[in-house]
């Protein structure tokens, strides 16, 4: 078969200077907080209650030894947001970690660990030491030795007796895949194994192989080969004690171009978009996100849940795998019933959700499910749409994100009078004349839970200033000076495509292609147009779903010998 793998293995080793509290034999939950998020994501919104170990990352090797603690911010700002993330888990009765390395680094820390071992071993505690954290996340992904690997682990262990040590490892497809005999040797020495089983490691794209979900709990089959229960059963019987082995899940979705609509589907030629950097939960839940309850499926074979959408998304998908609060139940449960260790969670940043008064939802369903089953969830309602201007007469569908309750009903009503009918199912048909209404979704299982927005009826148009900027032959910006912008996206002629894959036919065989945010009323992707430029159609979303398209020009661009505009 030709395959296409997302995510290779992620090798990684946690180690603390002393054993967690009640979590220690039950379940971890352990989450991922990265500093490139920390700007949509501050400390001050973390539930630590949902956490037993919260990991700073990313810390990185240098080839000598030494570390870079900059933690993709600056080397001022980055142990100052590591120093407040440590001090206000242990506030709150939590253990921090460092994570060191990442994808890409670990060439560096071979090098380190084959040269310069005793220096590295050092500088890996001093930083824990001055950032005050009770351990190191050792995220070893590439350029991995095994045997330096062992040896590492029993250095790091000897320098700290009573370390916790974690190893989150791959999920396996059980066609080809074997337990490495080295894996159940340096388990002896941890106290978790995880599996990495999210971010698309759990699925395959290409000739032979099938769409498939991501993170999906059981029904691996030749076609879709890799599920959660199947992966950890081979470890156990590779020798590795269940109480040892936790789950993985990410908080981003994957989803499938191409027309495919749910798994089971051919995905010849490559049809997966699973980039967790702009399929956040975040982007998924939030306002004008994807979710809609009405597209909702539940496969019981999987345990998951999917959409189907009757019309491709911004990423070019109808079928869109993600987590929701039935999987992660389903998955809380399956932990605790079956005598294994719990869950890590990448990242944290990406399921919080603002526009949502339960703002940590899912990291809410993930701790009720491994730390508290008895726990009563509060239900939360918020309206997908957000505030929406309409034009008179205009037509509008509504939906409502329902959380903390299986019963996902809503009732509709409209304040005023005289601003248009809505009916049970969120359909809204706006006014004749130009006015302001207001729109309240209630939750059928708690009426005292409620969500209202704005609705403006008018005739105004909606027309920001956008201006193209051009750095290279395919990287390019659009920024504005209207704060309201939340979204862009070029309309493209056949003869240019999208980056990543992403792309879907629309009107007049044009690509449309999102253009993602990339910093304050900014938006950047790479596309390759032309050197003379031209003319192109985008369209533009407010933050309170107005819609206008713009014909904006790229300008010509004279590439020098590595394309960049002279």
């Amino acid at each position: 078969m030709e395959m296409v793998r997302k995510h290779g293995a992620m090798l990684v080793i946690a180690l603390s200077i002393f054993v967690s509290d009640t979590h220690a034999s039950t379940q971890w939950v352990m989450g991922y907080y990265v500093g490139y998020q920390a700007s949509s994501f501050p400390p001050s919104a973390i539930n630590w209650t949902d956490l037993t170990h919260i990991i700073m990352a990313p810390m990185t090797a240098n080839a000598d030894g030494s570390l870079d603690t900059s933690f993709d911010i600056d080397k001022v700002n980055g142990p100052i947001l590591a120093q407040t993330i440590s001090a206000n888990a242990h506030g709150a009765g939590r253990q921090a970690l460092l994570m060191l390395g990442g994808a890409g680094n670990g060439k560096n820390i071979l090098s380190s660990v084959t040269n310069h071992e005793a220096t590295f071993v050092a500088n890996l505690l001093a930083a824990m030491s001055n950032l005050g954290y009770d351990g190191i996340d050792l995220d070893w992904e590439d350029h991995v030795d095994w045997a330096k690997f062992d040896t590492l682990v029993h250095d790091l262990r000897n320098a700290a007796p009573n370390a916790i040590l974690t190893l989150p490892g791959p999920a396996l497809n059980l066609n080809t895949d074997t337990v490495d005999p080295h894996i159940p040797d340096i388990v002896k020495m941890l106290d978790r194994f995880n599996i990495q089983s999210y971010d698309g490691s759990t699925v395959y794209s290409g000739s032979g192989w099938d769409s498939w979900y991501d993170s999906a709990l059981m029904g691996e089959t030749p076609s879709t080969p890799v599920d959660i229960n199947s992966s950890l059963g081979a470890y156990v019987a590779a020798g590795i004690p269940k109480a040892k082995l936790g789950m993985g899940i990410g908080f981003a979705a994957i989803c499938y171009t191409n027309g495919i609509t749910q798994a089971y589907q051919p995905t010849a030629p490559d049809t997966l978009f699973d980039d967790d950097n702009w399929f956040t939960y975040g982007q998924l839940y939030g306002t004008n996100g994807t979710f809609a309850q009405r597209y909702r499926h539940w496969d019981a074979s999987a345990d998951e849940p999917y959409l189907s959408l009757p019309q491709p998304e911004a990423h070019g998908c109808q079928f869109i795998s993600m987590e929701d609060e039935a999987s992660v139940a389903k998955k809380g449960a399956y932990s605790r019933k079956n005598g294994f260790g719990g869950i890590i969670v990448w990242t944290l940043g990406e399921g919080y959700v603002p526009s949502h008064p339960a703002r940590n939802f899912m990291l809410d369903a993930v701790a009720n499910a491994f730390l508290y089953p008895n726990a009563t969830a509060t239900a939360a309602v918020s309206v997908m749409q957000g505030d929406t201007w309409l034009k008179p007469s205009a037509s509008h569908h509504f939906d409502a994100l329902v959380t903390g309750t299986t019963n996902k009903a809503v009732s509709w009503s409209i304040a005023e009078s005289d601003c248009g009918t809505i009916d049970g199912k969120g359909n809204y048909a706006a006014p004749t004349s130009q006015k302001t209404c207001h729109l309240t979704a209630t939750s059928s299982a708690d009426p005292s839970r409620t969500a209202t927005v704005q609705i403006t009826i008018t005739k105004k148009g909606w027309s920001p200033q956008m201006t193209v900027t051009r750095y290279s032959e395919g990287v390019f910006t659009v920024t504005t000076t209207d704060s309201t912008v939340a979204s862009v996206s070029v309309d493209l002629p056949a003869s240019i495509t999208c980056n990543w894959g992403y792309d879907f036919t629309g009107t007049q065989n044009a690509t449309v292609c999102p253009v993602p945010p990339t910093g304050t009323n900014s938006f950047s992707t790479y596309i390759v147009f032309p050197d003379s430029g031209g003319a192109y159609p985008f369209e533009i979303r407010s933050t309170n779903n107005r819609l206008t398209k713009q014909t904006l020009t790229v300008p010509s661009c004279n590439p020098d010998s590595n394309g960049v505009c002279q």
